[in-house]
């Protein structure tokens, strides 16, 4: 009974304890490069979340990362994803293999749109974290029914936030253009507030038109827009819509995973 209650406490001051000790993190890998800096941010996420739940001070508290940051091919475009489809497969899988050389379980991709190279045959590490399934579980969790999806051409031709029990709202071809031209910018450094104001505008729009509950940035270069300048929108009084951050969702389940913290 002391035993179990000395867990709990443990566990609730953010640390894993079994008899032999506290119980050290597990390695994470992240697939980053498309584009770099959203990998980076991912990092920065999962460091500030060690820090803030599973009380990380000292360097041998965190777990061990290692990031693999590729030049993949162009992908952004469902064209370049067709003509690049077989470099990427094999840009993908290298990335993955070094992980599983280096005995890393515990990996993700800071990147929706290679996500889309999955069912191709992509074989993921063992304890892979999936930034759309993870991002769905979310939602679901927080009783989100109706969402805009916000990202690149390709996530959304091929359709990667579809799921069956969440109605996805895709952008207008006009809207889509603008979203393109915005991912573009943060890929070139620049996150712009004339930017985040026009993604405003599409989303309190189609809060207007489509009554959506919340918008899902399946992009990871929006994340960094929206740290920078805000994304958030409230329509009326009483509904704000949710912005579902993937990179901030995807840090959180991969520092679950390498504290060994059991999830649904």
């Amino acid at each position: 009974m002391i035993r179990s209650l000395l867990t709990i406490v443990l566990l609730g001051l953010g640390l894993n304890s079994n008899a032999h000790g506290p119980i050290k993190p597990e390695k994470i890998g992240i697939v980053s490069g498309a584009g770099p800096m959203a990998g980076c941010k991912l990092y920065e996420k999962i460091i500030k979340i060690c820090q803030k739940k599973y009380n990380c001070k000292d360097d041998k508290d965190f777990p061990e990362i290692v990031i693999i940051s590729y030049p993949f091919s162009d992908m952004l475009t469902v064209s370049d994803r067709t003509i690049n489809g077989k470099k990427l497969h094999n840009e993908l899988q290298q990335c993955f293999d070094r992980f599983s050389s280096g005995n890393i379980q515990i990996s993700a991709i800071a990147c929706n749109t290679l996500h889309t190279l999955l069912p191709d045959g992509i074989k993921p590490t063992l304890r892979f974290a999936h930034i759309a399934e993870n991002t769905y579980a979310f939602a679901k969790e927080n009783k989100l029914k109706k969402l805009l999806i916000l990202g690149t051409q390709t996530t959304l031709g091929l359709n990667l936030y579809s799921y069956s029990s969440i109605e996805s709202i895709i952008p207008s071809f006009a809207d889509q253009v603008t979203i393109n031209n915005i991912i573009n910018n943060i890929l070139e450094g620049n996150t712009l507030l004339s930017d985040a104001q026009q993604l405003r505008e599409i989303i309190a729009s189609y809060a207007k038109s489509h009554d959506i509950d919340g918008v899902i940035l399946g992009c990871t270069e929006l994340p960094l827009l929206h740290e920078a300048h805000s994304l958030e929108v409230l329509c009326d009084q009483t509904k704000k819509i949710h912005v579902l951050d993937t990179l901030e969702i995807l840090a959180n389940e991969l520092v679950k995973r390498s504290f060994k913290v059991s999830t649904n």
